[in-house]
C-alpha cells in the first residue's frame, strides 16, 4: 500500500506575505528557511523571490511576479496555429487578428 501524503498547510501563497517575508529577511538578515516559517510560505518561493530580484533589481527590492504567460511573439504563433487547426475542421476562415488576444487589450 502506498504511503499516505499528508500537506503541511502551506499550498497557498499570499503574495503580502511574501512581501513581508522579503522584506523581513532582507532586514534582519536572516536566513530564508527562518524567514519563510515566520510567515507560512514555502522556502523555495521566497528563494525565487530572491532570484528574481537579483536579477531585475538590486536584490534587496521585492519585485512582483508578472503576469504574462506568453511572450507577444509566441501568443502570434499560438494564434496562427488555432487558426491553422481550425481551418482543418470548419469552413469559417478567421484571421489571426480576428483571433488574438492581444487586440482586446
Amino acid at each position: 500500500m502506498p504511503h499516505k501524503f499528508t500537506s503541511m498547510g502551506k499550498c497557498e501563497t499570499n503574495r503580502t506575505n511574501q512581501e513581508k517575508a522579503f522584506n523581513y529577511r532582507v532586514k534582519t538578515k536572516c536566513s530564508i528557511r527562518e524567514a519563510s516559517d515566520k510567515f507560512s510560505i514555502k522556502s523555495r518561493t521566497l528563494q525565487e523571490a530572491f532570484k528574481r530580484s537579483r536579477a531585475k533589481s538590486d536584490g534587496t527590492t521585492y519585485v512582483p511576479v508578472e503576469g504574462k504567460t506568453f511572450t507577444a511573439d509566441q501568443e502570434t504563433t499560438l494564434c496562427q496555429y488555432a487558426v491553422t487547426a481550425a481551418k482543418c475542421f470548419t469552413v469559417y476562415h478567421a484571421t489571426v487578428s480576428e483571433v488574438s488576444p492581444m487586440n482586446t487589450l
